[in-house]
């Protein structure tokens, strides 16, 4: 059986994005401690995410469609 991922609210990850977006807290690396991320390219993940889509493509979809066109 492998890991159970660990899943971050919609909340948290617009909190991320926000302090990484405005450059108080420092770079990628700095905030994924700062937040106690264990990877730092989900910080960057996060923030493509949420400049493309807007705080709604950091909604949880895992094993979804991200938009789907129904």
């Amino acid at each position: 059986m492998g890991k159970k991922r660990k899943t971050y609210s919609q909340e948290f990850k617009l909190m991320v994005v926000e302090d990484y977006l405005s450059g108080k807290s420092g770079g990628i690396t700095k905030i994924a401690n700062k937040y106690d991320i264990p990877k730092d390219y989900m910080v960057t993940r996060w923030t493509r995410v949420y400049k493309e889509f807007g705080i709604d493509g950091l909604k949880e979809n895992r094993g979804k469609t991200r938009f789907s066109s129904a």
